[in-house]
């Protein structure tokens, strides 16, 4: 699982996009460079991405998309009562020992980012809940480090500047996602950026996570690729 962030022990996602993988794609392709010609999206925890990019690189993103993004707020559902397989993840001996387990993996990579413990393997993290004596025990100080790194409303006020800087932002959210948390929280997110005065789109539309995003009458192609066209130029300027 990638959640699109630089972590000492799981790679420098953030870093690798903008340092590397831009430049790179620049050199070999006829881009337009320049924020005013390149968005960015993405969708769930890829919309996720594509907001954190904006929040924190508005020189290298002019435009973002975020289709049903997730980790913009806490909604509705403390973590305590978040059901994740801990005993599975404290007894692995490597990540083969939770793989295809989803909500392990999240919340694995999401400690590797904002826990991180070089020298605790096999993950190199701690967790926002621990194993003491045999029990199982949510740990407040982890959990608070871990929801404010994670959740993108919690730095959401420190960037703001950065993402007056864009061209254009906008997210959607299906409303029937079964993690009401999503929905709840991308509302609560556009509400905040109100407040914070800054511009942008937000829709929530009648549909779930994934749904009605790619077909010829899709989100992708009515919503998302319109919005792209509207905003981004695709021409270099006129030279007098």
């Amino acid at each position: 699982i990638n959640i699109f962030e630089n972590s000492p022990v799981n790679g420098r996602w953030l870093d690798f996009t903008v340092r590397e993988l831009v430049p790179f794609i620049d050199s070999k392709f006829r881009t337009l460079h320049g924020p005013a010609s390149r968005a960015i999206t993405g969708d769930f925890f890829g919309g996720r991405g594509a907001l954190r990019m904006a929040m924190g690189y508005p020189d290298t993103f002019g435009v973002v998309y975020a289709l049903h993004p997730v980790a913009t707020g806490i909604g509705n559902l403390p973590w305590n009562q978040v059901q994740i397989d801990w005993r599975r993840i404290h007894a692995a001996k490597s990540f083969d020992d939770i793989r295809g387990d989803v909500r392990a993996e999240i919340f694995v990579a999401v400690s590797q980012v904002f826990l991180p413990n070089p020298s605790r393997p096999p993950f190199y993290c701690d967790f926002f809940v621990e194993m003491k004596n045999g029990q199982l025990e949510l740990d407040p100080e982890n959990t608070r480090r871990s929801q404010l790194g994670f959740h993108l409303d919690g730095t959401l006020p420190e960037h703001a500047d950065n993402l007056r800087k864009l061209r254009a932002l906008g997210f959607e959210w299906g409303r029937f996602d079964p993690t009401q948390a999503h929905v709840i929280s991308n509302a609560a997110f556009s509400r905040q950026l109100e407040d914070l005065r800054i511009e942008h789109e937000a829709e929530e539309y009648r549909g779930s996570t994934w749904e009605r995003l790619w077909p010829d009458d899709g989100r992708v192609y009515t919503r998302m690729l319109p919005f792209l066209d509207r905003h981004l130029e695709f021409q270099r300027p006129t030279v007098r």
